[in-house]
């Protein structure tokens, strides 16, 4: 483990032995011996200082070995002898100093990367596989019993935590073997690795044959917390071979569990190539045991200019993300010299002309699941692609344990592939590219999440949009999307009045010192990982200078011409939930007797029930019509839409009415200020006014409006590109260049 653990591991153990067969005056000094033994056999990282390939060969192996224990622990005590004052009881300070040891050892063995405590007979690594380097309920027990001087108490549930690991992590193989032999893999050579907060999550390696394996992150439980991801070498045989022939990338094999091998460049002068092992995929997309290996011709021009060696290998610092997709910048880690950076200069200039007019969008939610983000971001999509652009659409994955929760029975996806035919064969992308990104659907929140670093997904672009960028850093506050992406300009578009839906779930949620916190919050979410931001209407919080514009449009069937002479009668559309103004809209009804409305939507059959019995109570009949998939068409014999929901930022469903030159009877309230200026939409303030205007409405006949210079995605895509100010052929900068490459 890490050197801060150690030392407070022997800290304890030394003020144990103070206690239990010393005497107070012998604590400090018992502890600094402690102290010392637990990181005495770290001291072969000094070799490190020689060369890298000195550090990968010794490091954890020449003090590391149960049989070098002796020796060690012979040279402090007699060191101990000579630099104390006064003596210490012989047989303390040695169990004082074994304890110390042994820990150590103890420690390392636990780690995914193991130790050799055979050496000097045997190289051989040991490991339990069931912690993470740094363990942090390991390192809070240790340091919080010495600051209560309780530390016996401190190593007690930090070795109970060990214990722990070994055990989750020995079932946990037992479920895995289990579930992969299930899908048809073979599991004799799985991987199951700690993840930061062993033992609660784990990452799963299956090979799938020697050059491909997939890797999936699991609980530990054995839940699925992101979907399988299929991993193939892409480097050949010759290629591999010249890497083999450099002792550092032989040093790194022989502590791999599964290599991996992926080609970032390829040129006459040479290839690059990355070297990782997968186990520490744990948490992409930081790699920090990977290794940038050069190989090439070694009489090619660049060698002999630079006086580098034609093969080379870099490991990469802990802060390293990987290299951009066909990185330019290989050639400047690798040599500096003029000549490379000249090089470097021309292919970024191509890459940037060729990222011109790409977008990226990020939303929430995925169809079939049929909500607002999904649906937007889709024709979104489609509009910025009429437009020219080429875009891709990245939805969440879930897996299918979390597609029961979520999409429509009968409608169930193996993988991302399956998912992405269906879309874009029912919604006709076009030239739309439709990626995916993992994600989990948590239940309490009824909503999907990021699992893991969204960035990493995130490909080159003149302009990235996040749909609902504070609900995808919601639980990953820590993220920069913004610095962590090769976009030239990152927009966020906020959909969500989170203050209505708290204030609703909870009364003491209202509170105004709450409702600040929370707006702070997920302003700051936004502020952090955008450039600009856009909020749909007043009703949505957001930064300080968060720009209200009106971005979304409807489907083009919405705006396809209809006759509306002989429509009457009213209709709702959305989920049947309280949430959607259900009371009041039930209420204003009921004071106008034998009204009767088709609702369409779908929602909890409790909360279904409730609705309707108050329907009764109120003499309103509801005609229930359940989900529509062609609501342009069944809703063509309406005349009147009824929305008294004061939850939404900006509703969909009422410029869908509008857009089909419907009436629209809705609240004077900030999230309906964008339709006030259309002549068909009714706005009212008080009982009176909804039945005055409902009685309007049921007679007099909807007036004509130019619906496509307001409604269309391709006005509303205008308005948005008009906002980030995007309107050339080409983008005039690109974050990338400036700031220090990541993916």
């Amino acid at each position: 483990m890490d050197l801060v653990t150690h030392a407070l591991s022997g800290l304890a153990i030394g003020a144990v032995g103070a206690a239990y067969g010393g005497s107070p005056r012998e604590q400090l000094p018992l502890m600094l011996i402690g102290a010392a033994a637990a990181l005495m056999p770290d001291l072969d990282a000094l070799v490190g200082l020689r060369s890298k390939l000195a550090a990968w060969r010794h490091h954890r192996v020449l003090l590391h070995g149960l049989p070098t224990l002796p020796l060690q622990g012979l040279a402090l005590y007699l060191l101990a002898q000579v630099l104390l004052a006064e003596p210490l009881p012989p047989s303390v300070l040695a169990l004082t100093i074994a304890g110390g040891l042994l820990a150590h050892l103890l420690l390392d063995t636990v780690t995914s990367f193991g130790t050799v405590l055979g050496y000097p007979f045997t190289r051989h690594r040991f490991s339990t596989h069931s912690h993470f380097i740094i363990d942090p309920v390991v390192l809070g027990s240790l340091a919080l019993g010495l600051a209560l001087d309780r530390p016996a108490l401190g190593l007690g549930v930090a070795t109970a935590w060990l214990c722990v690991g070994v055990a989750v992590r020995h079932r946990l193989m037992q479920v895995m073997q289990r579930a992969v032999r299930g899908m048809g893999w073979d599991a004799t050579d799985l991987l199951v690795e700690p993840g930061p907060l062993a033992p609660l999550r784990w990452l799963v390696v299956v090979p799938r044959g020697s050059e491909a394996s997939a890797v999936a992150t699991v609980s530990w439980r054995g839940q699925m917390l992101s979907g399988w991801s299929d991993i193939v070498w892409q480097c050949g045989s010759d290629i591999r071979a010249q890497a083999l022939r450099m002792p550092l990338v032989q040093a790194f094999l022989a502590t791999a569990d599964r290599p991996h091998w992926e080609v970032i460049e390829a040129r006459p002068q040479g290839t690059v190539l990355v070297l990782e092992d997968l186990k520490w995929r744990i948490f992409p997309p930081f790699r920090p045991m990977a290794f940038i290996v050069r190989v090439g011709d070694a009489a090619d021009a660049l060698a002999a200019k630079t006086k580098h060696s034609a093969d080379q290998a870099l490991q990469m610092p802990l802060w390293w993300q990987g290299p951009p997709a066909s990185s330019p910048l290989m050639a400047v880690y690798e040599a500096g010299t003029a000549n490379a950076r000249d090089e470097t200069k021309e292919v970024r200039h191509s890459e940037e002309w060729e990222a011109s007019r790409r977008a990226v969008i990020v939303t929430t939610a995925a169809p079939p699941w049929y909500t607002g983000t999904s649906l937007n971001a889709l024709h979104r999509a489609k509009a910025l692609a009429r437009q020219g652009w080429q875009v891709q659409l990245l939805f969440p994955w879930l897996t299918p344990e979390d597609q029961v929760a979520v999409y429509p029975a009968g409608l169930r996806f193996s993988s991302t592939r399956e998912q992405a035919d269906w879309i874009c064969q029912s919604f006709e992308t076009g030239t739309v590219h439709v990626r995916f990104y993992p994600a989990r659907w948590r239940p309490r929140w009824r909503s999907i999440f990021p699992a893991g670093a969204l960035a990493q997904h995130l490909p080159t672009c003149e302009l990235l949009i996040l749909e609902e960028p504070e609900h995808l850093a919601l639980f990953q506050p820590w993220i920069k999307i913004k610095q962590q992406t090769h976009a030239g300009t990152v927009l966020g578009i906020l959909h969500t009045n989170y203050s209505f839906y708290l204030g609703a779930s909870a009364p003491w949620l209202r509170q105004a010192w709450i409702q600040t916190a929370i707006s702070g919050y997920l302003s700051q979410l936004a502020r952090r990982n955008c450039d600009r931001v856009i909020r749909l209407s007043e009703a949505v919080q957001g930064p300080e200078d968060a720009l209200v514009a009106a971005v979304n449009g409807v489907d083009a069937r919405y705006l396809a011409p209809g006759t509306q002479e002989d429509s009457e009668g009213l209709y709702f559309i959305g989920k049947l939930i309280w949430e959607k103004g259900w009371r009041e809209m039930i209420e204003l009804l009921g004071k106008t007797p034998g009204q009767t409305l088709h609702v369409f939507g779908s929602g909890d059959a409790a909360c279904v029930g409730d609705i309707q019995a108050m329907a009764a109570s109120h003499s309103v009949k509801l005609v229930m019509h359940g989900p529509s998939h062609a609501p342009w068409e069944d809703l063509r014999p309406f005349k009147v839409f009824i929305n008294c929901s004061r939850s939404e930022v900006l509703c969909t469903s009422t410029a869908e009415a509008l857009a089909m030159g419907k009436f629209a009877l809705i609240p004077r309230h900030p999230n309906n200020i964008f339709f006030e200026g259309h002549p068909n939409c009714l706005v009212y303030e008080s009982p009176n006014d909804f039945n005055r205007l409902l009685m309007f409405a049921m007679e007099a006949p909807p007036r004509p409006f130019p619906i496509a210079q307001v409604y269309s995605w391709e006005a509303a895509t205008d308005r948005l590109l008009e906002v980030v100010k995007i309107k050339g052929p080409k983008p005039s900068s690109y974050r990338h260049l400036t700031r220090r490459s990541h993916t």
